[in-house]
Order: structure tokens, then sequence, then C-alpha cells
């Protein structure tokens, strides 16, 4: 008989932490550089604001030639996609990325948040870290809200941190 370990949600840890500008830059890389090695799920709000976090650090990485996005996967058309159709998307088996449209609603949040955290982390994903960008610190506690809400009643195989970093 298989048994799997499972964590409930007082045992995950979700971390705010609210970005300094000086160090913004070595966060993002190492973000990045962990969704490439495929230990870190990295959520973004797929804000079409060109100060916010994901404009001018997660899309500029393909623009300064950084190869993390490849050509054929154009990162300001999923980004209209996203926002255009209201969907969230994950980008698997590509990257461990995912969108959540931006101007969401708790409702459609929470959906989110469920379907991309739950369904597709693990049954897909199977990371043990999830980081989520996100530009304001009440959006960041909005999402942190929501996550303990849907965590209460689920058991995670995978999914041992979360770590939520705002501006």
């Amino acid at each position: 008989m298989l048994l799997k370990s499972t964590i409930n949600m007082t045992e995950i840890p979700i971390e705010l932490i609210k970005i300094e500008p000086a160090i913004a830059t070595s966060i993002y890389e190492e973000l990045l550089g962990k969704m490439i090695q495929k230990t870190l799920h990295l959520i973004c709000v797929a804000s079409t604001d060109s100060e916010s976090i994901y404009q001018k650090h997660i899309i500029s990485a393909k623009r300064e030639n950084n190869a993390i996005f490849k050509k054929e996967h154009d990162l300001n058309k999923l980004t209209e996609l996203v926002n255009s159709k209201r969907e969230a998307a994950t980008f698997y088996p590509f990257y461990f990325c995912s969108l959540i449209p931006e101007h969401t609603d708790d409702i459609k949040l929470t959906f989110f948040i469920k379907d991309l955290v739950i369904n597709a982390n693990e049954a897909h994903l199977k990371t043990s870290h999830i980081t989520i960008l996100i530009d304001s610190e009440l959006m960041a506690r909005r999402m942190e809200g929501s996550i303990k809400e849907i965590l209460r009643d689920e058991e995670m195989i995978f999914l041992k941190k979360i770590t939520i970093y705002h501006l």
C-alpha cells in the first residue's frame, strides 16, 4: 500500500514580503532561475501597467535576450489573452509560470488560486514552493486571505511553502 504524505493548511507557511527596490532585480533573477529549474511555481498578475513587477521584470527578461522565454511564447500576447478572456493560465509544461488576470474580484481570485495552487500545482507542476508576485500590498493581503481560506480544508501532497512578494 502506497502512503502519501500530506500537509494541512496550518502547516503551510504563507509569507508576505515587501520588495525593497535596492534588491528587487536580484530577487526576480533568483525566482526566474528557480522557475527554469522547475523547483518553483511562479504566479504573476498579468498587469499591463508598464511599472508593474510583471512588465518590468518578468516580460523584460525575454526582451533583454535572457533566454528564459522562447520567441514563440510571446508574453505580451499571452497577457492580452489572459486579461481579455478573464481566465488564469499556466504555461506548463514549457514554464512553471502562471498568470492571473488583472482587476480580479475576490470571487474570481479565489477560483484562480484554487485552480492554480490546488489543481495545477498538485496535479502537474508538483513543486514544494509557490511564489506569487503582486504589485500592491492590499492585493497581496487579499491573496493571502484567499489562500488561507482555500487551504483550510485541503490536503497538499507537494506544496510546503507559499511566498507572496509585493511592492
